[in-house]
């Protein structure tokens, strides 16, 4: 990570970004994957948020965006986050389970198929995007779940967009619409079998390109047969 950059002894930057997961490290502190919109997915290290009323704690959360700032020694392989502003931390996700395991599943997909350090503004704003939309509606669309999937895999060049998989040209195109303002529609104007195998597609490149299961897949309803219909 620190070949990305400058070769500096100590730099202190800052960025927007998303915590995507968290773990503990050593007695207080936690390493916390955080996708930002300038430097990518970077591992952060926030030391001592595991104590009570640690000052930097909500910054740390998963499924919180915030404006960080952070350092990186020249030795280190983890930027330290000193500090920052939560921007959202999604309380229209957090108060239901299903909205929770969606935005999980977001982030899950987002971490398997995106390398360290890597810039990727557009990625960012489509987990933004789809956080905020998760947020609004009252229950997470079908559609929503496919259409990120289908949009991410694009994004990291491996997608389906231009290809013929006899979905009505039009349910197909908004499928790839970052900005999800017809996923709502699409659950009705689609079919089951049409978002089936646009999730299919997408799930079994995902795996193919990750190399590894998707955990989030078990708890999230991105199946027909999942909602139980």
């Amino acid at each position: 990570m620190s070949g990305y950059f400058p070769d500096t002894t100590l730099m202190y930057f800052c960025d927007e970004g998303i915590a995507l997961r968290q773990r503990p490290l050593r007695d207080n502190d936690r390493i916390v994957t955080v996708f930002t919109r300038k430097h990518g997915k970077l591992e952060v290290n926030f030391k001592g948020v595991r104590r009570a009323r640690a000052r930097l704690r909500a910054l740390s959360e998963s499924v919180t965006y915030s404006d960080y700032r952070f350092y990186l020694k020249k030795t280190s392989n983890f930027p330290v986050c000193t500090g920052g502003k939560v921007i959202s931390v999604f309380n229209g996700i957090r108060l239901s389970r299903e909205k929770l395991f969606s935005a999980f599943y977001f982030n899950e997909l987002l971490m398997s198929l995106t390398p360290a350090a890597q810039p990727a503004e557009k990625k960012f704003e489509l987990l933004l995007s789809a956080l905020r939309r998760a947020e609004e509606v009252p229950r997470v669309p079908r559609a929503l779940l496919v259409a990120y999937a289908l949009i991410l895999i694009e994004y990291c060049g491996i997608g389906f967009k231009h290809t013929n998989i006899g979905v009505d040209s039009g349910i197909w195109e908004a499928l790839h619409d970052p900005s999800f303002s017809k996923v709502e529609e699409l659950e009705k104007l689609a079919g089951s079998q049409a978002l089936d195998s646009a999730a299919d597609l997408a799930v079994k490149k995902i795996r193919e390109h990750a190399s590894r299961e998707i955990n989030t897949l078990k708890f999230v309803k991105i199946y027909k047969a999942e909602i139980g219909e």
